[in-house]
């Protein structure tokens, strides 16, 4: 027996190990299948952000193009062309247009080369209003300037700073602020010079921030004119993906690969069509990935008219197609996760359920084992002290005195063994109940029956009544079994002259004796398997040796297997015991 204990012990031990390594491989199991279906997802999505960010840098430099094709053709300044109205215009004309690209997962930069390669001007920071008015017949311009040219790092920050509430604004369409830019010039060479910057409340008119130009020439350095200030909120425009955020514009900035043109690009091949472009060749311009960002570079031509030398067009693009991906999939991801980890928890807690289940059942059997082996200890005891003392004392009567008493304890284990039958028989899975009708009144009747010797020798009343008779569908062998055990446990701890009392209805059945109270620890556990309470209970009888602890564990099983309930409890007069549906 302890063997079997033992083994029983180490066979629940690992069957927790084996649970829990079977958990993790379910979780690990629902991880790699949610990996399975966003990844290839992500990728799906990512690929159609990388065509949509191609598509948006063609679009930036097919806009380009056409803004410098129109400046070109442009006859108010075809006879006056000058590099730097130029290079003035084709900087406002590279910053405003970046602003098609969104700003969070692209950011687009670009430069204009003339036709022999050699560097015009290229997208930045600039102040002032778009588009500038050039006008040298009257000396009076109007045009944008580089901040970095004008402004240190802090002030530009400060002033991005304010872009951004005005661009908000702009986009709320409020405008508590305004912008005012004030020029100098000076002559017929339309020297033009960044005078002052301010912010304004547009309420009271109040300068909440301002800038001043200190390094001007003074009034005896030729003359210079100032001009009444400018107002424009057009201005943002020149500040790229300021209207989108203060910190996008910031990272642009900040991007040395979207801001590091050479000086001169090599221009092998020349192209007579804007579609037809060309990846740039030269160290770092072929397309990179790093951090999940996409580098490239690309060159375009810009064809113009009239004989004129074509110009090229150089776009930097910083992409992030997988954050962009990732971005736009958030809900789909938060989507799956919960739909998987309500699947994940659902197989989780039916495979810990049927364990719990099976560890129950090996705790029963393990607690079965360990009362049996009990229970079977005392009566092969005295079968074997019985055995030795027959082997040793042959006198007659003492040996019949020995024989009736090893016959005793063989069919108290023999008792013993049926009950423990039962109860293998109805914890196995495979146990099959009849279906027919049975009658609790008829049952009662054919056990009490059974009972009348001992009934008739302890002198008890029995009062049996019945208001309707209480029948359910079930196995009729295992009932009788259960109403047996109630009955016999009803005359066996009942008093001498003592009282039964019987009441069957159509609910269930309650069987009332006479004798003493059970304790609340006895009540609690009076179902539990092997547990016999206080044998001094028991008035004798016949019955007294037949009771191992089985019986009322064996009824409640019985009863549960057919959906019926067993409860029991004090009375004034004794104890009762009542079953239900």
């Amino acid at each position: 027996m302890k063997n079997i204990r033992s083994f029983l012990q180490k066979r629940m031990a690992d069957r927790k190990y084996f649970v829990r390594n079977q958990v993790l491989v379910i979780i690990l199991s629902f991880l790699l299948l949610y990996l399975f279906i966003v990844i290839p997802a992500t990728f799906l999505v990512a690929k159609k952000k990388a065509e949509e960010f191609r598509s948006v840098r063609d679009r930036i430099a097919e806009q380009i193009t056409m803004a410098v094709q129109v400046y070109e053709e442009t006859e108010q300044y075809t006879a006056k062309k000058m590099e730097m109205e130029r290079q003035i215009r084709y900087r406002e004309i590279l910053s405003l247009y970046l602003n098609l690209a969104d700003g969070d997962d692209q950011k687009v930069s670009a430069a204009i080369y003339d036709e022999t390669g050699e560097f015009v001007a290229k997208s930045q920071t600039l102040i002032g209003e778009y588009p500038s008015l050039l006008n040298g017949a009257g000396g009076y311009r109007r045009c944008s300037y580089p901040a970095a040219d004008y402004l240190n790092e802090e002030e530009i920050d400060t002033l991005a700073t304010y872009m951004d509430f005005i661009a908000d604004d702009i986009r709320n369409k409020k405008e508590p602020f305004y912008l005012q830019i004030f020029i100098k010039t000076r002559g017929e060479q339309l020297d033009a010079r960044l005078a002052a910057i301010q912010v304004r409340t547009t309420d009271d008119n109040n300068i909440i921030w301002g800038w001043e130009n200190k390094d001007l020439p003074g009034e005896t350095e030729g003359e210079w004119t100032e001009l009444a200030g400018e107002t424009t909120n057009t201005a943002v425009n020149l500040f790229p993906y300021i209207t989108n955020d203060q910190n996008i514009w910031r990272d642009w900035e900040q991007n040395e690969f979207l801001h590091n043109f050479p000086s001169r690009i090599e221009t092998m091949v020349r192209l007579t069509e804007y579609n037809e472009k060309i990846q740039e060749e030269q160290p770092g311009g072929q397309e990179e990935t790093e951090n999940s960002s996409v580098h490239r570079r690309e060159q375009f031509t810009i064809p113009l008219s009239d004989g004129n030398p074509s110009y090229y067009l150089l776009v930097a693009d910083e992409s992030h197609p997988w954050l962009a991906a990732m971005r736009e999939m958030t809900a789909l991801y938060l989507i799956s996760l919960l739909f998987l980890l309500l699947c994940g928890s659902l197989v989780i807690w039916f495979f810990v359920n049927t364990w719990k289940k099976q560890a129950a059942l090996e705790e029963v059997r393990l607690n079965f084992t360990n009362a049996a082996a009990h229970e079977l200890k005392t009566p092969l005891g005295i079968i074997r002290a019985f055995a030795e003392n027959l082997k040793e004392n042959t006198v007659e009567e003492k040996r019949d005195y020995y024989l009736e008493r090893i016959i005793g304890q063989t069919e108290e284990m023999d008792s013993l063994a049926a009950e423990m039958i039962d109860l293998s028989r109805l914890d196995s899975n495979r146990l099959i109940l009849k279906n027919e009708e049975v009658s609790f009144a008829a049952l009662i009747e054919a056990q009490l029956e059974k009972l009348q010797f001992v009934i008739r020798e302890k002198e008890i009343q029995v009062y049996q009544e019945t208001k309707e008779d209480f029948t359910i569908k079930g196995d009729a062998g295992y009932l009788e079994k259960a109403v047996w055990n109630i009955l016999s446990n009803a005359v066996s701890y009942n008093v001498l002259k003592g009282t039964i009392w019987i009441t069957v209805a159509s609910d269930g059945c309650t069987v009332v004796n006479t004798g003493s109270v059970l304790t609340q620890e006895q009540l609690e556990h009076a179902f539990d398997m092997f547990y016999r309470g206080d044998e001094s209970r028991n008035s004798g009888g016949k019955l007294q040796q037949k009771h191992a602890g089985l019986g009322l564990y064996l009824t409640r099983k019985i009863l549960h297997k057919h959906h019926l309930q067993i409860c029991m409890e004090n009375t004034e007069n004794g104890v009762k015991v009542a079953i239900t549906k």
